[in-house]
């Protein structure tokens, strides 16, 4: 496993979902990264990915605003309970559920000791092909946004 995020954002694994699509660096400021995803209707959403102690601990990941940078419930992809069992997005509780965040393991205890996030040769790569996986997949549960028209 990498404890370099600079090596794991160079890799081919990383390039390859990049190339398909799946996501795309919208900033990186030293150990944080803006991350764009993909849904299946294509909106588009921003992730903060804290990544400080890298490879250690698992990413932090949170939907923000894309104009702001705030981490708030609209910037949140909504969809059913399977999809909400991972996404919450209680504004005074935002938090992906899921071993390899870090918010999961904070709510989870017990799953520290799992070390998900250390079962892989890329921790970034495994963070954003979950990510794109829920956004995609329609067993994850995942509601596509609303389009309105122009009257």
């Amino acid at each position: 496993m990498s404890l370099d995020l600079g090596v794991d954002l160079a890799s081919a694994a990383w390039r390859h979902g990049e190339e398909q699509g799946y996501w795309r660096v919208v900033e990186r400021i030293e150990h944080i990264l803006y991350v764009e995803t993909f849904a299946r209707d294509d909106v588009a959403y921003i992730l903060n990915l804290q990544c400080d102690r890298y490879g250690v601990e698992p990413i932090r990941g949170r939907f923000v605003d894309s104009p702001t940078r705030a981490c708030v419930a609209a910037a949140w992809p909504q969809g059913d309970g399977t999809f909400a069992g991972w996404f919450k997005s209680n504004p005074q509780d935002l938090f992906i559920c899921w071993p390899a965040d870090r918010g999961g393991v904070e709510h989870h205890a017990d799953w520290r000791a799992l070390q998900y996030w250390r079962k892989t040769d890329n921790q970034l790569v495994q963070y954003l092909e979950f990510i794109s996986r829920c956004l995609t997949l329609p067993a994850r549960g995942y509601h596509p946004r609303v389009q309105r028209l122009a009257s």
